[in-house]
């Protein structure tokens, strides 16, 4: 059962996170919304199926007691905020000094062309990223082995990771840079992205041995 802070984020002074436990999106605003709330999450997907391309995105937000108040020029979006803890988010962002560093837009398209292959019956085959003096990225399914390569600027020991494909892919597509630094400490430990006032930590797959 899904506990309901999951299902919400959190605005934490100048911070926006979000997580379901797989993995966390901790946002740095630019000033501080002295507030420490929970809003659900299912707010930011109606304000998304209701906007068109032609309507302002920004909003202005408000709070009120135990509400949220969301208003631009065209609409007004009014909702409750979650109660419950939130996880401490500053105590799981890892400290790593191994890291690599990748064209982004390259590994995106590496991981589109590779993605139906993941696909199998009620699951999703985790990809393998193998981190060396490049990175190799493959997929073991029923078919065989679907491999490619990717150059790198690596630093730190050699590693094999196993990753779910969306998750990744969701990471690299909230970023903008040409570059992406990733940084990694063992085959069980969080991958971490940190830029652009944006950090992303993914939980690794367990491989079979």
């Amino acid at each position: 059962i899904t506990r309901p802070v999951f299902t919400g984020f959190l605005i934490n002074n100048n911070k926006i996170v979000s997580t379901d436990s797989h993995r966390m999106v901790i946002n740095t605003l630019q000033k501080d919304t002295e507030q420490n709330i929970i809003i659900p999450g299912y707010i930011l997907e109606l304000i998304a199926k209701t906007q068109s391309k032609k309507d302002n995105n920004n909003f202005a937000v408000s709070f009120h007691k135990k509400k949220v108040i969301l208003t631009n020029c065209t609409k007004t979006f009014i909702t409750r905020t979650i109660e419950g803890q939130y996880p401490k988010y500053n105590e799981v962002i890892p400290e790593y000094s191994d890291y690599i560093q990748f064209n982004r837009k390259s590994l995106i398209d590496i991981l589109e062309n590779m993605k139906p292959f993941t696909k199998a019956k009620k699951k999703i085959i985790p990809i393998v990223l193998d981190i060396d003096n490049d990175l190799t990225v493959s997929i073991n399914n029923e078919s065989g082995t679907i491999t490619n390569s990717l150059p790198i600027v690596h630093h730190g020991e050699k590693i094999t990771i196993g990753i779910n494909i969306n998750y990744f892919l969701d990471l690299l597509n909230a970023y903008n840079t040409e570059e992406i630094k990733l940084y990694y400490g063992n085959k069980l430990s969080p991958l971490l992205v940190d830029q652009e006032n944006l950090i992303n930590i993914v939980l690794p797959v367990r491989l079979k041995a």
